[in-house]
């Protein structure tokens, strides 16, 4: 956060894009290379900045807004939380959906202009999915972003993103 107060929150930068959440949109680059490795060269010439905290969930998310977040005073927020918890720990499915909901509920109360992004919990399918959490991501994962999704069809301000590559196969 020491990062983003010191040379990302400044006053020239409100108004623009923000990508917030883990580690896909981690924006913290001293001695790490973020997932969007290109990233400020796809957003040359605007205002987008990645603003992302690896590792984070929704339990952060709800602390770190007020100073992250709402300072920059964005015209659009996209959002990638709910990974870590999904596939971390004991969350329930509908528990983590309503708090990411109310969060992101936050965003448009306090920046009614605010258009939010928000891309579905990723499926881990991979050699890295211990047992422990293959439900994690061929049941819970939809099952937050299906709750997500139905609640962003009946709003105007909030577009879901289907990033599941199994969705359709």
């Amino acid at each position: 956060m020491q990062y983003y107060e010191e040379y990302i929150i400044k006053e020239e930068n409100n108004g623009g894009m923000i990508f917030v959440g883990d580690s896909y949109v981690d924006g913290y680059k001293i001695e790490s290379i973020p997932f969007w490795k290109d990233f400020y060269e796809d957003f040359a010439g605007e205002k987008a900045f990645l603003m992302g905290i690896s590792s984070s969930g929704i339990n952060d998310w709800e602390i770190v807004s007020e100073r992250i977040v709402f300072p920059m005073k964005p015209s659009e927020i996209a959002v990638h939380i709910g990974f870590n918890d999904i596939h971390h720990s004991s969350i329930t499915p509908e528990n983590l959906a309503i708090r990411i909901i109310t969060l992101l509920e936050s965003y448009k109360e306090a920046l009614p202009d605010v258009k939010v992004y928000y891309f579905g919990i990723e499926p881990k399918k991979n050699a890295f999915t211990s047992d422990q959490y293959r439900e994690s991501s061929l049941v819970n994962a939809p099952k937050v972003n299906k709750i997500i999704s139905d609640y962003a069809k009946n709003t105007d301000w909030l577009i879901f993103l289907d990033t599941d590559p199994y969705t359709y196969t």
